[in-house]
């Protein structure tokens, strides 16, 4: 049998055959009318696409009878997510998670190896929480986060309010839908008047998605394939490397995090 040659590509090439997970992210800042249809075809476009999902959902409280990210941390839980079919698309919650992380100082980068376990080799782990749990989980990220603009009443200011705490870290720079019904509509759509007033205030030109849908009625599947493939252009690739503080985490419980309830 010839020897195994080593040279400079065997790395590469390693790395190559062992697709990383993706984190990305999306922000709740309010009208789940219009943020939760697109995050549920978002995360369906990717399960079509061969990309397994695991929802870490901020909006969900853990419990005795509904465990998520905070006993995944205090107990290491996570073999029994990832021991699940890889072609599910599972949700977790995340709320008293994600508040525990950012009490602790710690970002979801901390953490990579426990969401890597999460989900499936090639998979994608998307954060759905508001701008100021976000804004420290993704820090020394360039993930860049889905806000989806909405005509739903107060939407706009606390869609611009999210904006801008988004802004004030650098290399956060949230990805704009716009869901339009036509060029007409895109003149005028809330997407516009965000990036205009994000432009005039925050001297920032934010990118704007266009995603075409007819009134009431869902983007065309090429045009959410597009999009998925764009948020995974921004997403962080999860190593798995252990950090010490998630090792510490998981071995010794809550006592290495302060807890409020």
């Amino acid at each position: 049998m010839p020897d195994k040659v080593t040279h400079q590509a065997t790395g590469l090439a390693a790395h190559l055959r062992h697709p990383a997970s993706r984190l990305v992210a999306m922000v709740n800042y309010g009208p789940e009318r219009a943020e939760l249809p697109l995050l549920w075809r978002l995360c369906l476009t990717w399960v079509e696409l061969g990309y397994p999902v695991t929802v870490l959902d901020a909006g969900t409280r853990e419990s005795a009878g509904n465990p998520g990210l905070e006993q995944i941390l205090e107990f290491s839980f996570a073999q029994k997510y990832g021991q699940q079919d890889e072609s599910a698309w599972r949700v977790i919650p995340a709320a008293s998670g994600f508040k525990e992380l950012v009490e602790a100082g710690k970002s979801l980068l901390d953490i990579e190896s426990l969401l890597v376990s999460l989900c499936p080799e090639d998979g994608v782990v998307i954060a759905y929480a508001k701008a100021d749990s976000l804004v420290p989980l993704l820090k020394a990220s360039k993930v860049q986060p889905v806000l989806v603009a909405s005509s739903a009443p107060d939407s706009l200011l606390a869609s611009y309010l999210a904006l801008k705490r988004m802004l004030s870290v650098k290399n956060l720079a949230p990805l704009l839908i716009d869901q339009s019904a036509g060029p007409s509509a895109m003149r005028a759509s809330p997407a516009r008047t965000l990036a205009d007033c994000t432009k005039n205030h925050l001297h920032c030109d934010l990118k704007v998605v266009h995603l075409h849908c007819a009134p009431d009625d869902a983007p065309p599947a090429s045009e959410l394939q597009r999009l998925a493939l764009r948020v995974l252009e921004s997403a962080h690739p999860l190593s798995g490397r252990w950090s010490g503080w998630a090792h510490n985490a998981t071995k010794m419980g809550a006592g290495q995090i302060h807890r409020s309830h």
